[in-house]
């Protein structure tokens, strides 16, 4: 029997990597000229406001923009936010439709405390799993940031069907921590055949280099540190190819399997 995650839906789209500042209305209004051809448009964490700073948008106000750059554009934005409910702010990640319409679709289930940070002197943490999103054109599973340190969640993703793992970012500058950012993309990307796009917010208070990485593991696109935006088009013959001739997600069910009549 074919397990749900070897059958792709995944269709030649382009999608748009855009590494813009925090809550800067003009910056994003600026690079959002460049959208053109995109089905979807990623933006990095925190895209309204960082924690713990001055500054930023309120995130109804930030969403009522979004919302209405969609619609100009007839386009899919997942953008990470943060959000305040009840008596609590997440690092969440919003799914802006192309009719304007939007919902909260993740919060950060894995808070970053390490190198000098700890997210949890001002977020709560999110109560559930990151998801898989059917955009009809591909499956995409959602994580942010520190996320992506552990492949457990992101394997979890492909086996549910994800094809294209989304990373919204706001990776803070530290030892390493800019090859951090780019090796663990690569080494997602490589483990599960999926493509990984990890927007990342500029320099100097970020790392920039947001990039889109093939189920290959290799780097198709990367920016630089700056305000920036880049479209580059997801081919599904590169998906469908890279797990016909490199079935991890395959053995990895046979392995899982394995494991757990031996227990």
């Amino acid at each position: 029997m074919m397990m749900p995650s070897m059958v792709t839906i995944l269709r030649d789209f382009v999608i748009g990597l855009m590494q813009a500042p925090a809550g800067d209305v003009e910056s994003l209004s600026r690079l959002w000229k460049g959208v053109g051809s995109a089905g979807l448009v990623v933006l990095p964490e925190y895209s309204n406001a960082v924690p713990g700073e001055d500054g930023g948008v309120e995130a109804a106000e930030w969403l009522s923009v979004l919302s209405s750059l969609a619609r100009e554009r007839g386009v899919h934005i997942l953008a990470g936010v943060l959000e305040e409910n009840g008596n609590c702010r997440y690092s969440s990640v919003v799914h802006v439709k192309p009719d304007g319409s939007w919902s909260v679709v993740h919060r950060k289930y894995m808070l970053f405390r390490a190198l000098g940070v700890d997210e949890s002197r001002h977020l709560c943490r999110g109560r559930n799993p990151p998801p898989v999103l059917d955009l009809g054109f591909a499956r995409i599973g959602v994580i942010v940031c520190y996320e992506m340190r552990f492949p457990e969640l992101v394997r979890n993703l492909a086996l549910r069907g994800a094809e294209i793992i989304v990373v919204p970012s706001a990776w803070y500058p530290g030892p390493l921590k800019e090859d951090h950012f780019v090796t663990l993309a690569r080494c997602r990307a490589l483990d599960n055949t999926v493509y990984v796009a990890a927007v990342n917010q500029p320099a100097p208070r970020f790392t920039g280099r947001s990039l889109l990485v093939t189920p290959w593991g290799v780097t198709r696109v990367q920016l630089g540190t700056g305000p920036e935006y880049i479209e580059v088009r997801v081919e599904g013959s590169v998906l469908r190819e890279a797990r016909e001739r490199l079935p991890v997600l395959r053995d990895a069910l046979e392995l899982a399997d394995s494991t757990t009549r031996r227990v």
